[in-house]
């Protein structure tokens, strides 16, 4: 047809023949819509799970987050309590002339304040209590409760005259809820107080 149109209407413009016999306009066809909802379907699915995975990962990272700031202070408030005792010398708190009373998951001390302080592992939260002058402990949470610590252990060694006492404690700690995170934390303390009488 064009070399039909080429030779007999020279005269008319060869752009305007082919746009008039030759442009179409056309709509979608079925397989062609079909293909470019698949398309678009797989590409929206990926970014979704993009972001779902990064929502993830950001929700691991603050509970993992968490877990070591809480732990951090909890480690820190214990040290700096236990570093901070003094010896019994009257025996109003624990056994006369010693440092540190030490039973299942418990430890008692008499603080730098003369007054009896106890850290103890409840209901997998630790607990600290500080006496009154009459010596009534009354307990209180520690630990946050989205955290559970499965266990509390201490060893004092050099709890003596003429020594320096060391307190090794060791707990287990871990995630309540969430993603579960559990961590194995041990740290040893020396007293700041010698046991030595000048």
């Amino acid at each position: 047809i064009r070399m039909f149109l080429e030779k007999y209407f020279l005269k008319w413009n060869i752009s305007k023949l082919n746009k008039i016999f030759f442009s179409r306009e056309e709509g979608f066809t079925l397989v062609e819509l079909l293909v470019a909802i698949t398309i678009f379907a797989v590409v929206v699915a990926g970014a979704t799970q993009m972001f779902s995975s990064s929502i993830r990962g950001q929700l691991i990272t603050l509970k993992s987050q968490n877990l070591l700031n809480e732990t951090s202070y909890l480690t820190e408030y214990m040290s700096r309590s236990l570093r901070m005792a003094q010896q019994d010398v009257d025996g109003k708190c624990i056994t006369k002339g010693k440092n540190y009373s030490v039973g299942a998951s418990q430890i008692t001390f008499m603080n730098y304040k003369g007054l009896c302080q106890s850290f103890r592992l409840n209901n997998n939260a630790i607990e600290v209590a500080q006496a009154s002058s009459t010596n009534d402990f009354v307990f209180s949470s520690l630990t946050s409760s989205d955290l559970d610590v499965s266990s509390l252990d201490f060893d004092v060694r050099g709890d003596e005259k003429g020594s320096q006492p060391k307190v090794t404690f060791a707990l287990t700690i871990g995630n309540k809820t969430g993603y579960a995170f559990t961590t194995r934390l041990q740290t040893s303390v020396s007293q700041r107080n010698l046991n030595v009488t000048y």
